[in-house]
């Protein structure tokens, strides 16, 4: 394996950091976005035993806020729940657009990265094709 990196020459450099950086970034996102992390297991119970119980106060709206993406959306919508439905609409599309904007964090990275590598593999063969007729023209064909 090590022969064929060093036999791309010096394009295969910046195709290896290429390659690290997107692996990087899919096991970033992958522990980030994991299903326990965004959906928590019982949050709902949670906050309906809480609304029965007339427990929907600041602290707890906060808490929940920070726990998980879905706990800052139903965090947003119960800090105005006393309010007009288009008011509560409002504050949920409002946060969910930045809910949304932190889970897509890093994609347009990778999908610049996914577009450089196959670019850099072309550079590499075509710099590779001119070193191979350079050397033709020096020698002849035989």
């Amino acid at each position: 394996m090590l022969e064929i990196l060093m036999a791309g020459g010096w394009a295969m450099l910046p195709i290896l950091m290429c390659s690290a950086v997107a692996l990087a970034i899919v096991l970033e996102r992958c522990w980030t976005l994991r299903r326990r992390s965004v959906l928590p297991p019982g949050l709902g119970e949670e906050v309906r035993n809480w609304a029965r119980s007339g427990q929907l106060d600041g602290n707890h709206l906060t808490a929940l806020a920070n726990g998980s993406p879905l706990g800052e959306l139903l965090a947003s919508a119960l800090a105005v729940r006393n309010r007009s439905r288009e008011l509560i609409k409002e504050r949920i599309e409002d946060t969910g657009r930045h809910v949304v904007h932190r889970m897509e964090r890093y994609l347009n990275t990778l999908g610049t990265i996914a577009l450089i590598g196959p670019l850099l593999g072309l550079l590499g063969t075509v710099i590779g094709l001119i070193r191979m007729f350079m050397d033709v023209m020096k020698g002849g064909v035989g």
